[in-house]
């Protein structure tokens, strides 16, 4: 038994003799007034009574709480060490090395750690950690709800420098989260939420899934964007300077609002794309084809257009073109 579960017994046996004893006296003054009707002394068997019965009662007590404090302490205990293999096992996923990061991120899976606690990885600091899967271990038409990182909240997480290369985080939240300079080609990506994430610098490649995923606000700068194909995807707000997308097919993406800025756009088959109030200044968009597309108010000051082609170029005059601006012709635009 402990120092603090020893002083806590001593002094509940303490006050509790102090009320037995008091409650013993109490009973004196009846018993005497009783001794004297009966004329004799009976007030000491009076106090002994009341004592013993109040002794009894608190020896009862005194097991009892013995019993419940030892139950919170256990408890107690228990959940110190739940919470320390909890830290443990997140630091371990954090690893650079690949083995303890998956085992970790597989112990967590089947002690349904992330199914009891959808806000375990919020804000985690995971930087530097090697979440990387083999190709052939995601089977999207046989299991679609394989991948021990899908659907997970990496919310506000720090990701820096994380490769998740071929891993599978289909519906993934990485909600305003760090993944600067992270890896992730051949990374399934679908009805992903990464809204206001730092994706600056980030590596995919064309194997890379990013079907129906909303990078409202994402910060995609110097981003390696190499997936052939980039559909149902909001970019609205987004920061995709100086982007090499050349020969992307964008379907039905959103790019309200965003910042192109010296984006590569070269061959590029944009479709069902919205460009409104889109900042394009010296974007080059040489051979790019924009079918069904909007543009009211994008900023197109000294981009460069030569060779592409609209299946309505009137949406031009809703553009903001400069002097230096290279129309499709290949002549530079004049006011």
């Amino acid at each position: 038994m402990s120092t603090l579960e020893l002083a806590f017994l001593g002094i509940v046996l303490v006050v509790l003799v102090i009320i037995s004893f008091l409650t013993g006296w109490r009973s004196r003054s009846v018993y005497m007034k009783r001794g004297q009707q009966h004329g004799k002394p009976m007030w000491w068997q009076g106090w002994l009574q009341g004592v013993s019965t109040e002794m009894v009662g608190a020896i009862i007590t005194t097991g009892l709480l013995t019993v419940a404090f030892g139950l919170i302490q256990a408890n107690a205990a228990e959940q110190a060490e739940f919470d320390r293999e909890r830290e443990r096992l997140i630091e371990d996923m954090s690893s650079a090395n690949n083995l303890i990061a998956r085992e970790a991120v597989r112990r967590l899976e089947r002690g349904n750690w992330f199914e009891n606690e959808s806000d375990l990885l919020v804000g985690a600091n995971l930087v530097g950690a090697n979440l990387a899967y083999e190709a052939d271990e995601i089977d999207e038409e046989n299991d679609p709800n394989r991948g021990e990182l899908a659907g997970l909240d990496f919310s506000e997480a720090a990701l820096q420098g994380v490769t998740f290369t071929h891993a599978d985080l289909r519906g993934t939240n990485f909600t305003n989260a760090n993944l600067e300079e992270a890896n992730l080609s051949g990374t399934v990506l679908d009805g992903a939420t990464l809204v206001n994430a730092n994706l600056s610098g980030i590596t995919t490649s064309p194997a890379t899934s990013l079907t129906n995923v909303n990078l409202t606000g994402a910060n995609l700068q110097n981003a390696i964007i190499d997936p052939s194909i980039l559909q149902d995807v909001t970019l609205s707000n987004a920061d995709l300077t100086g982007v090499n997308l050349t020969d992307v097919n964008l379907f039905n993406v959103v790019l309200d609002g965003a910042s192109l800025n010296s984006v590569i756009l070269v061959r590029a088959n944009l479709e069902n794309v919205t460009l409104d109030n889109a900042d394009l200044t010296d974007a080059n968009l040489t051979n790019a084809t924009f079918t069904n597309v909007t543009m009211v108010g994008v900023d197109l000051s000294g981009a460069n257009l030569s060779g592409a082609t609209f299946d309505d170029e009137s949406i031009l005059d809703s553009a903001i073109l400069s002097a230096e601006t290279t129309m499709p012709d290949g002549d530079l635009y004049t006011p």
